[in-house]
């Protein structure tokens, strides 16, 4: 798992613009589409939480929390 999450970064930061001077010809195209979609991936995720906000789900998910939130919450009596 590790080893994948560390090829996964390297191969992340390897792919950025800055580096393309350092990189082979071949690795090239491949190393900045990863990258871009990663940057992608990351920015509509943020967009996609956004989203959920205002959306029946999103309304669920806050009762739910609100319902869990009360029974955890000590009684005036306790």
């Amino acid at each position: 798992m590790w080893r994948t999450a560390l090829l996964a970064a390297l191969a992340y930061g390897y792919g950025h613009p800055v580096l393309e001077d350092y990189r082979p010809a071949a690795l090239d195209r491949p190393m900045q589409a990863f990258h871009t979609e990663i940057n992608h991936i990351a920015r509509d995720g943020y967009r996609v939480v956004a989203s959920l906000d205002n959306t029946r789900v999103g309304r669920l998910l806050r009762s739910y929390v609100e319902s869990v939130d009360r029974q955890l919450r000590p009684k005036d009596g306790d």
